[in-house]
């Protein structure tokens, strides 16, 4: 009787059991239905083996549902362990329709497992960044798209083994995701939509506040839930999004360009109103303004954005910013100050990222403008980043004339920023040609108009450059206190450039100390920022000086590859103070290993380099290395003591000529020793390089 019944579900059930299966007795209705749950139940029931029942996409299951809910009720009697999947975003209330059974939330997988099952599906060809990046990106993690995509993907190749090897597209469009997106929004109801392509105007990740904005009549709360039951939106992290990127992108892209437009213009009203001039929401309302099609609005939006990633040091972001806002600047005689200004400004990202040639070339666009409209603050700005310019590619004459005049200019506008400015860039000049009296009284001087000011932004370059003087003549407890102060206030004031420059000072100093594991902590961190930025002359400052800690650590093998690497960048930007000081720790490394002819080489290099600049520190400092790998004492110990004696050394490379000096008059009598010394004392540091390099 069991089997005539279930001839309506399997008609061939007489096959299976090999024997006729008579038709059971004709009923209808509700007794049809629970006759049928009733012999499935008691068919259960009588099995003495134990029973794994698998139960596939129970989401599309109607009427059969039944039998689950009342094996679900009598399951803990029987040898039964029933496994049934469903899709949550599919019939997100289906648990509620199955109390007794327990629910296993399966999360999406991350990008190790996305690479994991691509590999086993396409072989080794899916070890491939690009591959997995587009199957992370396409299916965020959801393993039926994940399958759709990869078939796609194959149909387009031709088969699963050249998948990876053409070029990937940007976007994969599966017929099977399509319906599934497709069918989740026509859920939300008619009268939600507008809201929903209004939420996707703004990104995945909704703003409740600028929703409530333009929401019309809808109650948000309410559409909220129904998006969310219609597997639409959901919360993540606390916030509400797009339960799929997928689902934004389809409903954008339902949008005619004229309803999309007017989308955007909805959107950067309601930011406006929201956030006010609230400078993090500036690039926001550029794209949106953009999309609108207000040119306007967009120019003065990227603009202002571009200040905003200047002032927090995101060169990269602020570069295209500029760009734009220019492209965007009409060229008439009415905009030359709002070009001057976008160009000068331009120029100080470009700066940052080592790109000193475009630098040069839009601030001196920029200065021209300035001198034509006879504005003496954006004529003293201009020159005073063509100062920096000059300082960092280590034309030192340029630069102190060229900052004299912004120093000039500056007074005259009243621009006491500019000043101050102007005055630390000129102490930087003096110091990095040892003239460290005028050089402290150019950095208290620029400290004194920022303090006036209460200008933190200014007052940490003027304190840094104090704690620099105080390292180099080795008042290392000054310099410390110097640094941290530096720290405090670029922490304070979000300027991750100056924090970074703090950060590798405060390095050096443990590295001074001896305090290697300090010094590589607060380097490391250095290297992190400048990355993060762009700084490429911080990049190469920090691989340096993590050179050298591995250098006074003995650990040569690990000093190489970040000296080789902190050249690379100093050669590509065309700084020469880098350039040189590196090549004299790769001689430095050298010389310690033994490679004594090739240590002199490299000396000599660094030294043609520092001569050429008349960066005089650094000239004393290549002197102390090149003296030890110099087998001719008439030359090297004259050397030592010329260095020794010069009011421009470095304290710590003058203890170092020291030590090199103790250890090479070892091997000659008193009285040959201090003759040498005393003609030392007396030589010319420009005739000694005229000597060496000829």
């Amino acid at each position: 009787m069991d089997a005539g019944i279930l001839r309506d579900l399997i008609p061939d059930i007489g096959s299976l059991v090999n024997r006729a299966v008579p038709p059971a007795a004709n009923v209808e209705g509700a007794a049809y239905q629970q006759r049928l749950v009733g012999m499935i139940i008691s068919l259960f029931q009588r099995q003495t083996e134990p029973i794994l029942l698998l139960l596939e996409d129970i989401h599309w299951s109607s009427e059969s549902l039944e039998v689950l809910k009342v094996l679900s009720g009598i399951v803990k009697e029987l040898p039964l362990l029933i496994v049934a999947t469903y899709r949550q975003d599919e019939r997100p209330n289906l648990p509620d329709e199955l109390p007794l059974l327990q629910v296993m939330h399966l999360e999406r997988f991350p990008r190790e497992h996305i690479a994991a099952l691509s590999v086993s599906m396409l072989g080794e060809t899916a070890h491939q960044e690009q591959l997995i990046d587009l199957l992370t990106r396409e299916t965020e993690g959801n393993v039926y798209f994940l399958v759709e995509v990869v078939r796609v993907l194959a149909e387009e190749a031709g088969r699963l083994s050249e998948v990876g090897r053409k070029i990937l597209p940007e976007r994969v469009l599966a017929g099977g995701i399509q319906n599934i997106i497709q069918r989740r929004l026509e859920r939300v109801p008619q009268e939600g939509r507008p809201l929903l392509q209004l939420a996707a105007t703004t990104g995945r990740e909704l703003d409740l506040d600028l929703l409530k904005q333009v929401k019309g009549t809808v109650d948000v709360e309410e559409w909220l839930t129904i998006c969310s039951n219609c597997a639409v939106l959901e919360v993540h992290d606390g916030k509400w999004r797009f339960a799929h990127n997928q689902l934004r992108l389809a409903t954008l892209e339902a949008l005619t360009k004229e309803v999309e437009r007017d989308l955007h213009r909805q959107i950067a009203l309601a930011i406006m109103k929201v956030y006010a001039d609230i400078p993090e929401h500036a690039l926001s309302l550029a794209q949106h303004w953009r999309a609108a099609g207000d040119a306007e609005q967009e120019r003065l939006y990227a603009q202002k954005a571009g200040e905003h990633a200047l002032r927090i040091n995101n060169f990269a972001e602020a570069i295209p910013l500029f760009e734009r806002a220019l492209e965007l600047t009409p060229a008439g005689q009415d905009a030359r100050a709002a070009r001057a200004d976008l160009l000068v400004k331009l120029g100080e990202a470009l700066q940052y990222t080592g790109n000193y040639d475009r630098a040069l070339e839009h601030v001196q666009e920029g200065l021209a403008l300035w001198r034509v409209l006879n504005e003496a603050a954006g004529a003293g700005k201009a020159l005073n980043l063509m100062g920096d310019l000059a300082w960092r590619q280590g034309n030192y004459a340029e630069a102190h004339q060229v900052c004299e005049e912004a120093l000039r200019l500056c007074r005259q506008a009243g621009d006491q920023r500019g000043v101050a400015k102007a005055l630390n860039r000129i102490g930087m000049v003096q110091q990095e040609q040892g003239k460290y009296d005028e050089a402290h009284t150019y950095f208290s001087e620029s400290l004194a108009v920022a303090e006036a000011q209460n200008d933190r932004q200014s007052m940490t370059d003027a304190i840094n450059n104090l704690g620099v003087m105080n390292f180099s003549q080795g008042n290392y407890d000054k310099a410390l206190e110097y640094f941290e102060q530096t720290l405090a206030i670029a922490r304070s004031t979000g300027e991750r450039r100056k924090a970074a420059a703090a950060l590798l000072n405060l390095g050096g100093v443990a590295g001074a100390q001896g305090a290697f594991e300090r010094a590589s902590g607060y380097l490391t961190e250095t290297l992190g920022i400048c990355r993060s930025i762009g700084e490429r002359r911080g990049v190469a400052l920090a691989l340096h000086n993590l050179g050298t800690v591995a250098y006074d650590r003995k650990d040569y093998a690990a000093a190489l590859p970040y000296l080789e690497e902190s050249l690379e960048i100093s050669r590509a930007i065309g700084n020469r103070l880098g350039e040189a000081q590196t090549l004299a720790g790769l001689g430095d490394v050298m010389r310690a290993q033994g490679s004594g002819g090739e240590a002199r080489l490299v000396y000599r290099q660094a030294l043609a380099i520092a001569d050429k600049a008349q960066i005089v520190p650094m000239m004393l400092t290549i002197l102390v290395g090149l003296a030890e790998v110099t087998p001719d004492y008439t030359e090297s110990i004259p050397w030592l003591a010329l260095v020794m004696a010069h009011p421009a050394t470095p304290q710590h490379r003058r203890d170092e000529a020291t030590t090199v000096l103790d250890r090479l008059s070892a091997e000659l009598n008193m009285a040959e020793t201090q003759m040498l010394v005393e003609r030392g004392k007396a030589l010319e540091l420009d005739t000694v390089m005229r000597e060496i390099l000829g």
